[in-house]
């Protein structure tokens, strides 16, 4: 799962023990130099990234050939081993009914013809992008590596269009935009000498196919953030101040930490708090604790806006905290109906039935859920599953749309990474959250006033909601 997207699902991690997982992967992959290419051996690929690399591990053992016909040889395999991969073992045996082969004539050719390497990687994920889908993707080396060290190049912006215009939602206090006096709230009349409105939904359009535009505008500031890292002078970019004025200037890209977070606190209001910026493994003990310190609460308010997803073993654990008894929660669909599994059927690692197993010290006090656009992947399987079993209300926006999940990143040949979707997912409900989010019961969407204001109406809905079943 994933921002769309800067996490995703590792859904093997759902094996309960490390150990466990670690002797069925060496296994797998002992077994799979005897019987290469056997679907039927290794159904889901976990032999094939069994011994997943770093990014620099993997570039490093790669010698790339300037050589032209070498370098076409290599992009050739690439191009291969992706569509090959994919057509085997995605979610979908029809791959959403996309022209596959179409897909392998146009881009993989233009890759394999790309007059340089960042543009072989690019045309090479926009193949991929043919199915539409947040979570099947491939990465270039330098993607792969901001991705691995949690540091990106960016001009520290969130942007969206507001009732027309183009409005600066974050501005990271390190920024060169920061300094130049942008703050969030106000509204970009200029981005790279156009229009600041129109350029944004130029890049919309200029960015990959993915799994709602809501993903494709996540893609636009990647795309821009890229521009931008390209020019060693910066981007031009003019703001209009509340006061009506406006100022202009050149801004560079500057390294910016991604590194997750999660915190927790009692609310003035006495109600607890819990936000989670993504759902990474390293932050499970913390998560877990923090819910542990605001268990005596008489509400939780859980704040997963901004989070694109993440570890689905975190994301279970999180909601057994949840239900003190077993809740069936839906279930995992795959691309031959059968549970993820590996040794012909012998080794289970995923059930197709999702449920809560019910937990002695859950929390069992009402239980909100804040939602944004950019809540995606495992977001939306806590949110739409303690939506769905009646657990809790979800306020904010509507979420992603980007609910499918992969079961770890394909090393490729010159230090690019693969992700594809093996897993999809329906609520107990029967809803089908990618490509249609989701919708929360309370949808308040900030306004420009709002973000100047430093005003979170979401939080104020959900306290007062939460006030209101108190004394009910």
């Amino acid at each position: 799962m994933s921002t769309p997207p800067r996490f995703s699902v590792v859904a093997k991690k759902a094996i309960r023990s490390r150990f466990h997982k670690q002797a069925l992967l060496g296994l797998s992959t002992l077994i799979a130099g005897l019987v290469t290419g056997c679907a039927a051996f290794d159904p889901y690929y976990l032999a094939g990234r069994s011994q997943i690399k770093s990014n620099f591990e993997v570039q490093s053992s790669i010698v790339v050939s300037d050589d032209e016909f070498a370098t076409r040889a290599r992009r050739e395999r690439v191009v291969n081993h992706v569509w090959d991969t994919v057509n085997r073992y995605y979610y979908r045996a029809d791959l959403q009914g996309v022209d596959w082969a179409a897909a392998r004539r146009t881009w993989g050719e233009r890759a394999i013809a790309a007059p340089s390497e960042d543009e072989f990687w690019a045309a090479l994920d926009r193949m991929t992008a043919t199915l539409a889908d947040a979570h099947t993707r491939v990465e270039s080396p330098k993607q792969a590596e901001a991705r691995r060290t949690q540091r990106v190049q960016s001009l520290g912006l969130g942007l969206r269009e507001i009732e027309g215009a183009l409005i600066a939602a974050s501005v990271n206090a390190d920024s060169d935009a920061y300094f130049a006096g942008l703050r969030a709230g106000m509204r970009i009349t200029a981005l790279d000498g156009k229009p600041g409105v129109v350029r944004w939904r130029e890049l919309i359009e200029e960015s990959r196919e993915s799994s709602t535009q809501t993903a494709r505008r996540s893609g636009a500031l990647r795309r821009l953030n890229e521009e931008a890292a390209r020019r060693p002078h910066g981007m031009e970019i003019e703001f209009e101040r509340a006061d009506g004025s406006k100022q202009a200037a050149r801004v560079a890209v500057r390294e910016i930490s991604t590194r997750p977070q999660v915190s927790s606190r009692v609310l003035p209001s006495g109600f607890g708090y819990v936000r989670l910026s993504a759902f990474n493994d390293s932050l499970r003990a913390d998560l877990l604790a923090g819910i542990e310190r605001v268990k005596d609460t008489p509400g939780l308010v859980l704040d997963l806006r901004g989070n694109g997803g993440g570890s689905l073993a975190m994301a279970e654990a999180l909601l057994a905290r949840f239900f003190d008894s077993k809740t069936a929660l839906g279930k995992t669909t795959t691309r031959d109906g059968t549970p993820v599994n590996a040794l012909f059927g012998l080794a289970k690692i995923m059930e197709l039935e999702r449920s809560a197993p019910g937990a002695k010290n859950a929390y069992r006090a009402p239980l909100i859920v804040l939602v944004d656009a950019q809540s995606a992947s495992a977001s939306e399987a806590v949110s739409s599953s303690l939506q769905a079993s009646g657990r809790a209300t979800v306020i904010g926006e509507t979420t992603c749309g980007c609910l499918l999940a992969f079961m770890g990143y394909v090393p490729l040949e010159g230090g690019g990474q693969l992700a594809f979707s093996q897993l999809g997912f329906i609520a107990q409900t029967g809803k089908i959250v990618e490509r249609e989010g989701v919708k929360p019961e309370v949808e308040i969407v900030p306004s420009a006033s709002d973000l100047q204001l430093n005003r979170d109406r979401v939080l104020e809905a959900a306290e007062a909601h939460l006030q209101k079943l108190r004394k009910s």
